[in-house]
């Protein structure tokens, strides 16, 4: 758009990549400074396909709006428009085609200047859809594009589809959909109008009509726009000149074009009949006037006539025989007069009459496909579009002659309140219903429920409020206003904070205008997205504000969960030196246990307790901001204890009771091992080992405690062999009396040794096997005596052994 200066567009690229621009002067022989800009190209318009298309309204008149193809891609799948070089960069539009089953789809100039114009019919925007028709330059304004299309069907949807031509140069451009005008009286050949050449003919011409084509069987006429058609029978033979001229309503010059075609035999063989040899007269002169000529018309033959309004003004067309000496059949032209009870406003109803043809048989047409077959239609809706408008009444006498006359009915400019509207305004707020819309130079009522509202300026119940507005010449047009109250609720729903983790309040169920911020009493500025604060446990006020700034606020209270927990092991009984572990089952994170003495960690869960004296601890745990107690008390009891006696010698097969002594309320005996006692259950077992043995006692009371010591038992074998004769001869062999063969297991040995008449012949107090056989240190006979001998054993046991003991030399 800067002059003669280049402009690239690229799509598809690899982001993140790296282009390279190359510039140069065209021609390169005149270097220079320019300037050069990059920019990221905006997103393509939500009309850059069918199924995106802004829907427009056709209209009586051509209103246009702008839109841009800027960003704009070619669409696919749709069949190719065929004209104005598309190169892409389209957009589209839609409109639902009117009653009259015809459309005029022009645009204009913005800052595209030469554009193209297709029109497509379909079921759907997803297709398939089919091209009906394609434009250029058809436009009055410069080179842009002009569709006028007939044949539609009433109710359907068509899809418009707009792009610059050649799509390098993306803009702005107006677009407008009009209704045709609906023809005129006479606006096809076969609704011919009779011409009398002794009446002079004015009517008011037709525009916005498609033209019928060029040259041809229409002669030198390139474009038949707005077409007229009437027809005569010559009644006089001779030459006839009309006179034709178009004016606009200032009395300013329009363009008006003909083509003069016969002679036919009869009327009925005419418009079937026109060729290009029988086009005998024809003009398509840019001049306001024409002149017509059949020359030597004879009696009885039937000529057709076409007018056309070329610059498609309105105006008025004026004709009438100018000259000659022929004449037409007047017989067939009848005469009606048509009127209405306008101006009238705009949707408002007003009548139509038409003057009476005896036994006619009537026929009205009109804008917006109105029809009727009374003479005086009434109630007749006008159109809601300020302008004139030509209403048609033809007449059939029963003879057949058809006759036809229109009047014009003027719609006059009512007021223009412009759309309904909706107001929403915060609960408790007022609106000021009288700033909503222009009412100047008209008088206005404003009503709700059917009723007047006492003060406009102030409304503050919520409803439909309608106003009526009119306007000096009595025109009316009404607005409603949908007055809303937005009320912000929500339910605020809190979760408790917990030893580690702060609590958390959610908004949830809001009504009011999306989107939604909140904000806390904390920081009451600040407003957040996020619907969930993080909180520590406490009250709060939550505000919630929605789109419109209305607010509402939520009072929440967000509690506490001591999510700490401690099991400990209960009080414990313990006897002396003993430990007990402090078991803790929890979810802490530190420990601390009080007081320390005796633990093997106070500051873990779970410490070895050693106390001397009964001790009572204290545990103080902790998490996160949460800390518990728990106590145990560790009860340390006086111990039971036993005492196994002194250590015990016996000889082999002698058996002894075992006396072990206890303090304390012993409930366990316990002697081991078990061999050779009578019983392991008791304190004083009888007690026979074969071999020495230490024997260990222990006993425990009711809470366990226990206590042990040790007895030795050592057996040794008998040595007692006393013998019944010795002889003590002097050889060395048997020479002295033996008691034991050895005295590991005496004390002592005490000896009395008595003849046959109980003379002591021998005593010894301590005895040692060392008697000889003598007595007073002479021998005494060989003979058998009498021995006494007490053996004192070494476990204090005397035993006394009496025996014989005989003496040989």
């Amino acid at each position: 758009p800067n002059g003669a200066m280049p402009k690239l567009t690229a799509s598809g690229l690899t982001p993140g990549s790296t282009i390279w621009v190359r510039f140069w002067e065209y021609g390169g022989d005149n270097p220079g400074t320019f300037g050069i800009c990059a920019t990221i190209p905006p997103p393509p318009p939500a009309n850059d396909n069918p199924c995106g298309a802004i829907t427009l309204v056709a209209n009586e008149n051509c209103t246009y709006a702008t839109y841009t193809t800027e960003a704009a891609t070619g669409t696919t799948g749709v069949p190719a428009p065929g004209c104005a070089s598309y190169a892409g960069g389209d957009v589209w539009f839609k409109v639902v085609v009117p009653c009259t089953g015809s459309l005029i789809v022009d645009t204009e100039e913005g800052q595209i200047t030469d554009g193209g114009m297709a029109l497509y019919s379909g079921a759907s925007c997803t297709g398939p859809l089919t091209l009906l028709a394609c434009d250029d330059d058809g436009s009055g304004n410069g080179a842009m594009p002009r569709i006028v299309q007939t044949g539609l069907t009433p109710g359907s949807t068509v899809w418009i589809r707009v792009w610059e031509y050649g799509g390098d140069n993306p803009g702005t451009f107006g677009i407008c959909v009009k209704i045709p005008t609906p023809p005129g009286p006479g606006g096809t050949c076969s609704t011919a109008l009779a011409f009398c050449s002794s009446n002079v003919y004015s009517f008011p011409n037709t525009t916005g009509q498609p033209s019928l084509g060029g040259n041809g069987i229409y002669g030198c006429l390139g474009s038949t726009p707005n077409p007229t058609w009437y027809y005569m029978q010559v009644q006089t033979s001779g030459n006839i000149t009309i006179g034709i001229t178009q004016v606009d309503a200032n009395g300013d010059e329009l363009d008006v074009d003909f083509a003069l075609w016969g002679p036919f035999n009869t009327l009925a063989g005419s418009c079937g009949g026109l060729t290009a040899a029988n086009n005998i007269s024809c003009s398509f002169s840019p001049s306001y006037t024409e002149t017509a000529q059949i020359n030597n018309a004879q009696a009885g033959q039937f000529y057709i006539l076409l007018l056309t309004n070329y610059s498609d003004d309105p105006g008025t067309i004026t004709f009438q025989q100018t000259g000659g000496t022929g004449s037409t059949n007047c017989n067939l032209v009848c005469n009606v007069t048509a009127a209405n009870s306008g101006p009238v406003c705009p949707r408002a109803l007003f009548n139509l009459t038409s003057s009476t043809v005896p036994n006619g048989v009537y026929s009205w047409t009109g804008p917006n496909c109105f029809t009727s077959n009374q003479q005086n239609p009434t109630g007749v809706v006008a159109p809601s579009t300020p302008g004139t408008y030509v209403y048609t009444v033809s007449v059939t006498g029963p003879n057949g002659v058809s006759c036809v006359s229109t009047t014009t009915v003027t719609v006059l400019q009512g007021p223009a309140l412009g759309a309904d509207s909706t107001v929403t305004r915060c609960a408790g707020s007022s609106l000021n219903l009288t700033t909503l819309y222009t009412t100047t130079g008209n008088t206005t009522a404003w009503t709700i429920g059917g009723q007047p509202v006492a003060n406009p300026a102030a409304v503050t119940v919520g409803g439909v409020y309608q106003l009526v507005a009119t306007n000096t010449i009595g025109c009316t047009d009404t607005a409603l206003v949908t007055f809303r109250l937005d009320t912000v609720r929500a339910v605020a729903t809190p979760a408790n904070g917990t030893c580690t983790t702060n609590g958390t309040i959610t908004i949830s169920d809001t009504v009011g205008i999306r989107p939604f911020t909140f904000s806390i009493s904390t920081s009451p500025t600040v407003f957040q997205s996020s619907p969930v604060f993080n909180a520590a446990p406490a009250a709060y006020t939550i505000t919630v504000r929605d789109s419109l700034g209305c607010t509402a606020s939520v009072p929440v209270t967000v509690g506490f969960n001591n999510t700490l927990f401690i099991f400990g092991r209960p009080d414990t009984t313990i006897c002396p030196g003993g430990s007990a572990v402090l078991t803790t089952t929890s979810n802490a994170t530190s420990y601390s246990w009080s007081p320390t003495t005796g633990l093997s960690n106070p500051a873990i869960a779970s410490p070895v307790a050693t106390p001397t004296v009964t001790t009572r601890y204290i545990l103080t745990a902790g998490l996160g901001v949460c800390t518990r107690t728990d106590t145990v008390n560790i009860n340390v009891v006086s111990s039971v204890n036993v005492n196994a006696g002194p250590d015990i010698t016996i000889l082999n097969g002698d058996a002894i009771n075992l006396n072990a002594t206890t303090t304390g309320p012993v409930t366990n005996i316990l002697w081991s091992p078990a061999t050779g006692l009578s019983a392991t259950n008791i304190l004083n077992p009888l007690a026979n080992p074969t071999a020495t043995t230490q024997y260990t006692i222990t006993v425990n009371d009711a809470i366990g405690c226990t206590d042990s010591d040790d007895l030795l038992i050592t057996v040794i074998n008998n040595c007692i062999k006393v013998k019944n004769a010795f002889t003590p001869n002097g050889d060395g062999n048997n020479d002295l009396w033996q008691v034991y063969d050895n005295f590991g297991c005496l004390r002592n040995v005490t000896v009395h040794i008595y003849n046959r008449y109980g003379n002591r012949v021998y005593e010894s107090r301590d005895y040692r096997n060392q008697w000889d056989g003598t007595y007073q240190g002479k021998p005494v006979p060989d003979a058998t005596y009498y021995a006494v001998i007490d053996f004192t054993l070494i476990t204090g046991r005397v035993l006394t052994v009496k025996s014989d003991v005989t003496i040989l030399r």
